[in-house]
């Protein structure tokens, strides 16, 4: 063999490992961005699944006449949360969940959960105000160290006379 062929076959190497590199590195790359939608979608489900349990919720522990309610009433601002002595287990009405947090274990990993209540305004509902309205927001932001950036789903309560 000659030096002419060694040099072609040297080239040869280098190219055929360099591909090869990059088509390791693209499976890699699609493997990391499979985990992550991964990772997305079960913190989209988790999120979704406190919200949908706030939803059977009453809109508030101090609704007292359904017939003529006035938001007056309500529970006043700085009182959302539960209330004393309540636990996640008997929460009862939908500003309970205000200042809640969990972790949830997975097989994945995991998944920090808090979630924000807020009475917000009834022509602008993504704004929190601090007076009593017909209208709360919850907010749950699922986080986790693989995710990019937090997942936030938000929902509307409002609030309906029987």
């Amino acid at each position: 063999m000659g030096q002419r062929e060694l040099l072609l076959l040297l080239g040869a190497i280098t190219i055929f490992g360099t591909a090869a590199l990059n088509v390791r590195r693209f499976m890699v790359d699609q493997d990391e961005s499979m985990l992550q939608r991964q990772f997305e979608v079960y913190a989209v489900s988790l999120a979704q699944s406190y919200i949908e349990e706030a939803k059977v919720k009453d809109f508030d522990a101090n609704a007292t006449d359904p017939a003529s309610p006035d938001p007056n009433d309500f529970t006043n601002p700085p009182a959302l949360g539960p209330e004393v002595g309540e636990t996640y287990a008997s929460f009862n009405d939908v500003d309970d969940y205000e200042g809640f947090s969990k972790i949830d274990s997975t097989s994945i990993g995991e998944f920090n959960v808090a979630i924000q209540a807020r009475y917000v305004q009834d022509s602008n509902p993504n704004l929190a105000v601090n007076n009593r309205t017909f209208y709360k927001k919850i907010m749950v932001t699922v986080t986790h160290d693989f995710l990019p950036a937090p997942i936030t789903l938000s929902n509307i309560f409002g609030y309906q006379a029987n």
